[in-house]
Protein backbone atom coordinates (compact mmCIF):
# COMPACT_ATOMS: atom_id res chain seq x y z
CA UNK A 1 0.00 0.00 0.00
CA UNK A 2 1.54 3.27 -1.16
CA UNK A 3 0.54 6.16 1.13
CA UNK A 4 1.25 8.59 -1.69
CA UNK A 5 -1.40 6.93 -3.86
CA UNK A 6 -4.04 6.44 -1.18
CA UNK A 7 -7.22 8.48 -0.84
CA UNK A 8 -9.20 8.57 2.41
CA UNK A 9 -12.90 9.34 2.92
CA UNK A 10 -15.54 9.33 5.65
CA UNK A 11 -19.25 8.92 4.97
CA UNK A 12 -20.69 12.30 4.02
CA UNK A 13 -22.28 14.08 6.98
CA UNK A 14 -25.65 14.51 5.23
CA UNK A 15 -25.73 11.74 2.61
CA UNK A 16 -24.89 8.04 2.70
CA UNK A 17 -21.85 7.95 0.44
CA UNK A 18 -18.08 8.33 0.44
CA UNK A 19 -17.01 11.30 -1.68
CA UNK A 20 -13.52 11.39 -3.20
CA UNK A 21 -11.73 13.64 -5.67
CA UNK A 22 -8.85 11.83 -7.39
CA UNK A 23 -6.44 13.06 -10.05
CA UNK A 24 -6.71 10.91 -13.22
CA UNK A 25 -2.94 10.25 -13.19
CA UNK A 26 -3.32 8.28 -9.92
CA UNK A 27 -5.18 5.55 -11.80
CA UNK A 28 -1.98 4.79 -13.74
CA UNK A 29 -0.48 3.13 -10.64
CA UNK A 30 -2.02 0.88 -8.01
CA UNK A 31 -4.61 3.09 -6.31
CA UNK A 32 -5.90 2.52 -2.77
CA UNK A 33 -9.13 3.87 -1.27
CA UNK A 34 -9.45 3.81 2.52
CA UNK A 35 -13.08 4.25 3.55
CA UNK A 36 -14.23 4.80 7.13
CA UNK A 37 -17.71 3.45 7.88
CA UNK A 38 -20.35 5.64 9.46
CA UNK A 39 -20.02 5.73 13.25
CA UNK A 40 -16.36 4.71 12.96
CA UNK A 41 -17.41 1.07 13.26
CA UNK A 42 -15.20 -0.22 10.47
CA UNK A 43 -12.72 0.41 7.69
CA UNK A 44 -12.62 -0.74 4.09
CA UNK A 45 -9.46 -0.87 1.99
CA UNK A 46 -9.99 -0.97 -1.76
CA UNK A 47 -7.17 -1.77 -4.17
CA UNK A 48 -7.55 -0.71 -7.79
CA UNK A 49 -4.71 -2.17 -9.81
CA UNK A 50 -2.78 0.03 -12.21
CA UNK A 51 -4.53 0.86 -15.46
CA UNK A 52 -7.76 -0.88 -14.48
CA UNK A 53 -9.25 2.26 -15.94
CA UNK A 54 -6.92 3.44 -18.74
CA UNK A 55 -9.21 6.40 -19.38
CA UNK A 56 -11.04 6.98 -16.06
CA UNK A 57 -12.95 9.93 -17.56
CA UNK A 58 -14.95 7.42 -19.64
CA UNK A 59 -16.19 5.61 -16.51
CA UNK A 60 -16.42 8.32 -13.85
CA UNK A 61 -17.48 11.96 -13.65
CA UNK A 62 -14.64 14.40 -14.20
CA UNK A 63 -14.71 17.88 -12.68
CA UNK A 64 -13.13 19.96 -15.43
CA UNK A 65 -12.51 23.01 -13.26
CA UNK A 66 -10.42 20.96 -10.79
CA UNK A 67 -9.21 18.27 -13.23
CA UNK A 68 -10.21 15.50 -10.81
CA UNK A 69 -12.31 12.36 -10.99
CA UNK A 70 -15.27 12.77 -8.63
CA UNK A 71 -16.61 9.63 -6.93
CA UNK A 72 -19.70 9.21 -4.76
CA UNK A 73 -19.53 5.61 -3.54
CA UNK A 74 -22.81 4.60 -1.85
CA UNK A 75 -22.46 3.30 1.73
CA UNK A 76 -25.94 1.73 1.96
CA UNK A 77 -28.12 -0.73 -0.03
CA UNK A 78 -29.39 -1.09 -2.65
CA UNK A 79 -26.43 0.64 -4.32
CA UNK A 80 -23.74 -0.30 -1.77
CA UNK A 81 -20.21 0.29 -3.13
CA UNK A 82 -21.60 1.72 -6.38
CA UNK A 83 -20.49 5.10 -7.72
CA UNK A 84 -23.80 6.98 -7.79
CA UNK A 85 -22.27 10.22 -9.08
CA UNK A 86 -24.35 11.74 -11.86
CA UNK A 87 -22.48 11.53 -15.14
CA UNK A 88 -20.69 8.30 -14.23
CA UNK A 89 -21.28 4.72 -15.38
CA UNK A 90 -22.50 3.53 -11.92
CA UNK A 91 -19.45 1.33 -11.47
CA UNK A 92 -19.52 -1.08 -8.50
CA UNK A 93 -16.31 -1.28 -6.45
CA UNK A 94 -17.15 -4.44 -4.45
CA UNK A 95 -14.60 -6.61 -6.26
CA UNK A 96 -11.83 -4.17 -5.31
CA UNK A 97 -12.32 -4.63 -1.54
CA UNK A 98 -9.03 -6.06 -0.27
CA UNK A 99 -9.50 -5.84 3.50
CA UNK A 100 -12.32 -4.99 5.87
CA UNK A 101 -11.89 -4.31 9.58
CA UNK A 102 -14.53 -3.97 12.27
CA UNK A 103 -13.82 -1.34 14.94
CA UNK A 104 -15.36 -0.46 18.25
CA UNK A 105 -17.43 2.73 17.91
CA UNK A 106 -15.29 5.78 18.63
CA UNK A 107 -12.20 3.60 19.05
CA UNK A 108 -8.72 5.09 19.36
CA UNK A 109 -7.72 3.12 16.26
CA UNK A 110 -10.42 4.84 14.21
CA UNK A 111 -9.40 8.24 15.53
CA UNK A 112 -5.74 7.59 14.75
CA UNK A 113 -6.59 6.45 11.23
CA UNK A 114 -8.68 9.54 10.61
CA UNK A 115 -5.90 11.76 11.91
CA UNK A 116 -3.06 10.17 9.98
CA UNK A 117 -4.92 9.52 6.74
CA UNK A 118 -6.58 12.93 6.54
CA UNK A 119 -3.22 14.55 7.15
CA UNK A 120 -1.79 12.39 4.39
CA UNK A 121 -4.50 13.47 1.93
CA UNK A 122 -4.13 17.15 2.84
CA UNK A 123 -7.47 17.27 4.65
CA UNK A 124 -6.40 18.22 8.21
CA UNK A 125 -8.35 16.74 11.08
CA UNK A 126 -7.42 19.56 13.46
CA UNK A 127 -7.38 23.31 13.02
CA UNK A 128 -3.78 24.12 12.15
CA UNK A 129 -1.65 24.84 15.20
CA UNK A 130 -4.40 23.75 17.63
CA UNK A 131 -5.85 20.63 19.23
CA UNK A 132 -9.41 21.57 18.16
CA UNK A 133 -11.07 19.01 15.81
CA UNK A 134 -12.56 20.47 12.64
CA UNK A 135 -15.76 18.48 13.18
CA UNK A 136 -16.46 20.34 16.42
CA UNK A 137 -17.18 23.55 14.50
CA UNK A 138 -20.09 21.99 12.60
CA UNK A 139 -21.37 20.24 15.73
CA UNK A 140 -21.30 23.46 17.75
CA UNK A 141 -22.90 25.55 15.03
CA UNK A 142 -25.74 23.06 14.64
CA UNK A 143 -26.69 23.26 18.29
CA UNK A 144 -25.85 26.90 19.08
CA UNK A 145 -25.93 28.79 15.70
CA UNK A 146 -23.20 31.02 17.10
CA UNK A 147 -19.56 31.11 16.05
CA UNK A 148 -18.53 33.18 19.06
CA UNK A 149 -19.62 30.40 21.40
CA UNK A 150 -17.39 27.95 19.54
CA UNK A 151 -14.45 30.35 19.75
CA UNK A 152 -14.94 30.71 23.51
CA UNK A 153 -14.90 26.94 23.93
CA UNK A 154 -11.86 26.54 21.65
CA UNK A 155 -9.80 29.71 22.26
CA UNK A 156 -6.82 28.31 20.32
CA UNK A 157 -8.84 28.67 17.09
CA UNK A 158 -8.90 32.13 15.55
CA UNK A 159 -11.93 33.78 13.97
CA UNK A 160 -10.12 33.70 10.61
CA UNK A 161 -9.52 29.95 10.88
CA UNK A 162 -13.14 29.22 11.77
CA UNK A 163 -14.51 31.37 8.95
CA UNK A 164 -12.09 29.80 6.48
CA UNK A 165 -13.29 26.31 7.46
CA UNK A 166 -16.95 27.32 7.17
CA UNK A 167 -16.22 28.80 3.76
CA UNK A 168 -14.28 25.74 2.60
CA UNK A 169 -17.03 23.34 3.62
CA UNK A 170 -19.80 25.46 2.07
CA UNK A 171 -17.93 26.01 -1.18
CA UNK A 172 -17.18 22.30 -1.39
CA UNK A 173 -20.87 21.53 -1.05
CA UNK A 174 -22.09 23.98 -3.66
CA UNK A 175 -19.31 22.98 -6.05
CA UNK A 176 -20.34 19.34 -5.68
CA UNK A 177 -24.07 19.76 -6.37
CA UNK A 178 -24.06 22.48 -9.06
CA UNK A 179 -22.47 23.22 -12.40
CA UNK A 180 -22.45 25.83 -15.12
CA UNK A 181 -22.26 24.92 -18.79
CA UNK A 182 -23.11 27.19 -21.71
CA UNK A 183 -24.84 24.22 -23.34
CA UNK A 184 -27.25 23.89 -20.40
CA UNK A 185 -29.85 26.54 -19.50
CA UNK A 186 -27.83 29.23 -21.32
CA UNK A 187 -25.00 28.93 -18.84
CA UNK A 188 -27.14 29.39 -15.71
CA UNK A 189 -26.13 27.69 -12.47
CA UNK A 190 -27.93 24.32 -12.46
CA UNK A 191 -28.16 21.28 -10.21
CA UNK A 192 -25.55 18.98 -11.65
CA UNK A 193 -27.59 15.79 -11.36
CA UNK A 194 -30.72 17.18 -12.99
CA UNK A 195 -29.78 20.27 -15.05
CA UNK A 196 -32.59 22.25 -13.34
CA UNK A 197 -31.62 25.93 -12.78
CA UNK A 198 -30.85 26.56 -9.11
CA UNK A 199 -32.47 30.00 -9.26
CA UNK A 200 -35.88 28.39 -9.81
CA UNK A 201 -35.70 26.80 -6.38
CA UNK A 202 -35.24 30.21 -4.79
CA UNK A 203 -38.05 31.63 -6.94
CA UNK A 204 -40.34 28.95 -5.49
CA UNK A 205 -39.29 29.69 -1.91
CA UNK A 206 -39.77 33.43 -2.47
CA UNK A 207 -43.23 32.74 -3.89
CA UNK A 208 -44.20 31.07 -0.58
CA UNK A 209 -43.84 27.58 -1.98
CA UNK A 210 -41.90 24.70 -0.50
CA UNK A 211 -39.22 22.25 -1.61
CA UNK A 212 -42.06 19.73 -1.99
CA UNK A 213 -43.78 22.03 -4.50
CA UNK A 214 -40.51 22.43 -6.35
CA UNK A 215 -39.95 18.66 -6.57
CA UNK A 216 -43.51 18.16 -7.76
CA UNK A 217 -42.82 20.39 -10.76
CA UNK A 218 -39.17 19.30 -11.19
CA UNK A 219 -39.09 15.61 -10.23
CA UNK A 220 -35.61 15.15 -11.71
CA UNK A 221 -34.10 17.37 -8.99
CA UNK A 222 -32.56 15.37 -6.15
CA UNK A 223 -34.02 16.08 -2.72
CA UNK A 224 -30.59 16.12 -1.05
CA UNK A 225 -29.24 18.62 -3.59
CA UNK A 226 -32.05 21.11 -3.06
CA UNK A 227 -31.68 20.67 0.70
CA UNK A 228 -27.97 21.41 0.46
CA UNK A 229 -28.58 24.44 -1.75
CA UNK A 230 -31.03 25.96 0.73
CA UNK A 231 -28.84 25.27 3.77
CA UNK A 232 -25.58 26.33 2.14
CA UNK A 233 -26.99 29.59 0.83
CA UNK A 234 -27.86 30.50 4.41
CA UNK A 235 -24.34 29.65 5.50
CA UNK A 236 -22.92 32.10 2.97
CA UNK A 237 -25.14 34.84 4.38
CA UNK A 238 -23.82 33.98 7.84
CA UNK A 239 -20.24 34.28 6.59
CA UNK A 240 -20.99 37.70 5.13
CA UNK A 241 -22.50 38.80 8.45
CA UNK A 242 -19.52 37.60 10.49
CA UNK A 243 -17.20 39.42 8.10
CA UNK A 244 -19.12 42.66 8.48
CA UNK A 245 -20.52 42.84 4.95
CA UNK A 246 -23.18 45.57 4.80
CA UNK A 247 -26.18 44.43 2.76
CA UNK A 248 -29.15 45.73 4.76
CA UNK A 249 -30.54 42.19 5.16
CA UNK A 250 -28.38 40.27 7.64
CA UNK A 251 -25.82 41.37 10.19
CA UNK A 252 -23.94 40.24 13.28
CA UNK A 253 -23.32 42.21 16.47
CA UNK A 254 -21.76 40.80 19.63
CA UNK A 255 -24.35 42.58 21.75
CA UNK A 256 -27.38 41.10 19.93
CA UNK A 257 -28.25 37.39 20.28
CA UNK A 258 -24.64 36.80 21.38
CA UNK A 259 -23.39 37.71 17.91
CA UNK A 260 -25.35 35.11 15.91
CA UNK A 261 -26.10 36.38 12.36
CA UNK A 262 -29.67 37.71 12.37
CA UNK A 263 -32.03 39.56 10.04
CA UNK A 264 -31.83 43.34 10.26
CA UNK A 265 -34.73 44.50 12.42
CA UNK A 266 -35.40 41.04 13.89
CA UNK A 267 -33.72 38.95 16.59
CA UNK A 268 -34.08 35.84 14.46
CA UNK A 269 -30.93 33.87 13.54
CA UNK A 270 -30.46 33.41 9.80
CA UNK A 271 -29.68 29.73 10.34
CA UNK A 272 -33.14 28.96 11.73
CA UNK A 273 -34.94 30.33 8.67
CA UNK A 274 -32.86 28.49 6.07
CA UNK A 275 -32.87 25.24 8.04
CA UNK A 276 -36.65 25.58 8.32
CA UNK A 277 -37.05 26.05 4.56
CA UNK A 278 -34.73 23.13 3.86
CA UNK A 279 -37.13 20.87 5.79
CA UNK A 280 -39.84 21.44 3.19
CA UNK A 281 -41.67 24.29 4.94
CA UNK A 282 -42.67 27.66 3.45
CA UNK A 283 -42.18 31.28 4.51
CA UNK A 284 -45.86 31.30 5.54
CA UNK A 285 -45.24 28.28 7.79
CA UNK A 286 -42.25 30.03 9.29
CA UNK A 287 -44.15 33.24 10.01
CA UNK A 288 -47.03 31.29 11.59
CA UNK A 289 -44.69 29.20 13.76
CA UNK A 290 -42.32 31.96 14.91
CA UNK A 291 -44.59 35.01 14.51
CA UNK A 292 -41.68 37.07 13.23
CA UNK A 293 -40.68 38.34 9.81
CA UNK A 294 -42.93 38.52 6.76
CA UNK A 295 -42.60 37.60 3.12
CA UNK A 296 -41.57 41.18 2.36
CA UNK A 297 -38.75 40.97 4.90
CA UNK A 298 -37.50 37.46 4.08
CA UNK A 299 -37.72 37.44 0.27
CA UNK A 300 -34.75 39.85 -0.06
CA UNK A 301 -32.75 37.35 2.00
CA UNK A 302 -33.58 34.60 -0.48
CA UNK A 303 -32.52 36.74 -3.43
CA UNK A 304 -29.32 37.63 -1.61
CA UNK A 305 -28.75 33.97 -0.75
CA UNK A 306 -28.97 32.92 -4.40
CA UNK A 307 -26.59 35.71 -5.39
CA UNK A 308 -24.18 34.40 -2.74
CA UNK A 309 -24.34 30.91 -4.25
CA UNK A 310 -23.51 32.35 -7.67
CA UNK A 311 -20.63 34.35 -6.22
CA UNK A 312 -19.17 31.48 -4.23
CA UNK A 313 -19.52 28.97 -7.05
CA UNK A 314 -17.49 31.30 -9.24
CA UNK A 315 -14.91 31.70 -6.46
CA UNK A 316 -14.61 27.94 -5.96
CA UNK A 317 -14.39 27.23 -9.69
CA UNK A 318 -11.66 29.82 -10.22
CA UNK A 319 -9.34 28.40 -7.55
Amino acid sequence: MDRRNTSFAKVNARKPFWWLGIYPSKFEDDLYLLLLKEGQVGLLLLEIESNTFPVPEKVFKKRENKNTISLEISSIPPHYMTDVRSGGARYNFTKHIKYEWELAEGSEIADSVIHSEEAMTESPYLFEGTDAPLKELDIYMRKDWNLYGFLREFPSVSMEQALAEMERDSRETIERITQRDQKIANGALVFERSDVPVERLFDYLADVKSLKDFHWDYPSAFREDTYDAAVTSGRFLELDAYRGVENGVVHSHRGIVSGAPIFVGYRMPVRIVFDYLSEGKTLRDFHFHYDTGTKEHLVPALKLAYAALEREFHAAASR
